[in-house]
């Protein structure tokens, strides 16, 4: 990826010289293909967003803008723009052109993560004619791989076993024919996960191979997102999952459950304390791709940040283990202040970083003075539970925290879900906090 970046900067330096206007356009799409790989699209987001602007006849801009939410973990955002976008026909109204096509890649990748069979039934059938074609943005632009690997995921969506084996023999044969190692690298990778839904008979023993044939192409060209996505499906196959695995929250709970410290110290004066649990997304997986000693650098860094937002804001450190924390604030207002500072203060280290730490964050406010039991039993876990839901680089609240923040005025609320919350009964309203 490196030699492709400075590549990438080296013909637009001479095609500045020719066709000024050209040469940044190619240069745009190549450093966002570049970015996708190395894991730092999130640069890219103004960037995307002008064009969304500028541009907004054309698709392709709002669906690569929706593949930035995607891959920052702000999937609210991407779905939002793939049922605008489903709304609005994009499909039957899009010009017979490389944009056409381009976008219609763009939200089969969208379709597939966000699992959504129907918008994945009518994209396969616009893609399906245009069956072993590379599609590229423009000549020399960039690429996106061939229609077989998005007919493979959209297959696989729609559960259409067979189709989607068939779409990815095709991917491997068609990439390893033309020594394509980033799209042969995905393919295996998406052929794996396909396997790994089906979970047919031998289904396990091929993912395996298909991972770890991935896993060292993009070991090899640095492509961190390839490594990423392989080692999560490896994980997974391993039977390490978030099924099976107690999180840093999990853990940090039920020890904190079990030993009930005393927080009535750290208690606003009618009895309340906000929580706030924490860790970091995909950890396991990241652990497992940058060894011992370089997570623990980057462990070390995320910590440096938590506590020293921790200390600004008057909270105090309930417990930390591993990769996880449980803070607690007499003030509800000051706890989402840390939290929003801390996700700040990770996307600023992000930008700059080798290694990005995606973070997810929980709030919830209960009181604890009278019934130490009922707090530890019910509020404790709801705060764990919330966090659980989050994704990386994502802060969600309670209603209650919501409510006390509201009379502040001063924060921001989107994306109100109801959540059906694992050892609680019932319906528990979320909100997701714009910082």
């Amino acid at each position: 990826m490196v030699d492709a970046e400075d590549l990438a900067a080296q013909a637009l330096a001479i095609g500045e010289g020719v066709q000024p206007q050209t040469a940044m356009q190619t240069f745009g799409v190549q450093i966002v293909l570049i970015r996708r790989e190395q894991l730092r699209l999130a640069e890219m987001e103004t960037t995307i967003k002008i064009a969304v602007s500028m541009f907004p006849s054309l698709p392709i801009y709002r669906a690569a803008l929706a593949i930035i939410h995607k891959e920052i973990h702000r999937d609210g955002e991407a779905r939002r723009i793939l049922d605008e976008l489903m709304a609005e026909d994009f499909i039957g109204k899009m010009p017979d052109d490389s944009f056409r096509l381009a976008a219609l890649v763009l939200m089969a990748d969208l379709s597939h993560h966000l699992d959504d069979r129907a918008s994945a039934e009518k994209i396969y059938n616009a893609i399906a004619p245009f069956n072993h074609q590379h599609i590229t943005i423009f000549p020399a632009m960039g690429s996106l791989g061939s229609t077989d690997i998005s007919l493979g995921r959209l297959a696989t969506t729609l559960e259409r076993w067979d189709d989607a084996e068939r779409h990815f023999d095709d991917v491997l044969l068609e990439n390893a024919s033309l020594d394509n190692r980033i799209w042969l690298g995905e393919g295996q990778c998406a052929f794996a996960h396909m396997l790994l839904k089906r979970n047919g008979p031998d289904d396990s023993e091929r993912a395996s191979k298909l991972l770890i044939a991935s896993l060292a192409i993009g070991q090899e060209i640095g492509a961190k997102s390839m490594v990423e996505k392989a080692l999560a499906l490896k994980v997974k196959l391993q039977g390490l999952d978030s099924s099976n695995v107690k999180s840093s929250i999990e853990t940090i709970a039920a020890s904190v459950s079990h030993d009930q410290p005393d927080l009535r110290s750290h208690a606003a004066p009618d009895g309340t304390v906000t929580l706030i649990f924490s860790d970091i997304e995909g950890s396991t997986a990241l652990t497992e791709r940058l060894g011992d000693r370089r997570w623990m650098e980057l462990l070390k860094e995320h910590n440096k940040i938590v506590r020293r937002h921790l200390g600004e804001y008057q909270g105090f450190e309930v417990k930390s283990e591993g990769d996880g924390f449980m803070l607690a604030f007499q003030s509800a207002s000051q706890a989402l202040r840390c939290a929003i500072a801390i996700q700040r203060d990770l996307e600023t280290h992000n930008a700059g970083a080798a290694e990005r730490i995606a973070v997810r964050i929980g709030l919830h406010t209960g009181k604890v003075i009278k019934e130490a039991n009922d707090f530890f039993g019910k509020n404790v876990i709801l705060a764990a539970r919330i966090a659980g839901q989050a994704r990386g680089g994502q802060i969600l609240a309670s209603a209650v925290v919501k409510a006390i923040a509201e009379s502040v005025g001063d924060f921001e609320f989107a994306n109100r879900r109801e959540l059906e919350l694992r050892g609680l009964a019932g319906l528990y309203e979320t909100y997701e906090v714009t910082w």
